[in-house]
């Protein structure tokens, strides 16, 4: 039986392992409107998609490295941080091509947020002895079409 202590643990773990998914699957639909928006064409604005996993593939090379020096706590709240102002500029974003940047920042942030949430959701599982945890946590990860 699952402690009610690690319940709320749990639940932001499982949030912060939706970031990466969200950022994508919530976007996708909105690159007609884009293309709309930014007077361009949607191959420009399928570049968007390939910077963002560009960026999560270099985040999570660097990821890595800084949480050893420099711990789990103080690298995700920068990049919790870093994920806001570059959500928020990309609302703000003046064109396709800083658009095309800001999700590539997005993403290393993302990649960041993802890695942080899922290393301790592997500790919490095994502390509580949840095996059941690891089915809710492939479906944070992989959402079902």
């Amino acid at each position: 039986m699952m402690k009610t202590q690690h319940l709320g643990l749990i639940a932001i773990l499982a949030g912060l392992m939706a970031f990466a998914p969200m950022s994508i699957d919530m976007y996708l639909p909105a690159m007609p409107e884009l293309a709309h928006v930014f007077a361009t064409d949607t191959a420009r604005v399928q570049n968007t998609v390939a910077s963002f996993f560009l960026g999560f593939a270099i985040g999570q090379a660097f990821y890595g490295p800084i949480t050893d020096r420099f711990g789990r706590k103080k690298p995700l709240y920068v990049t919790l941080t870093l994920f806001a102002l570059v959500s928020l500029g990309c609302v703000f974003a003046p064109d396709i091509d800083s658009f095309i940047i800001l999700r590539f920042l997005q993403a290393i942030a993302v990649s960041a947020i993802t890695a942080g949430g899922g290393v301790p959701m592997a500790g919490v599982i095994a502390a509580c002895g949840l095996l059941s945890l690891t089915v809710l946590l492939t479906l944070v990860r992989k959402p079902q079409h």
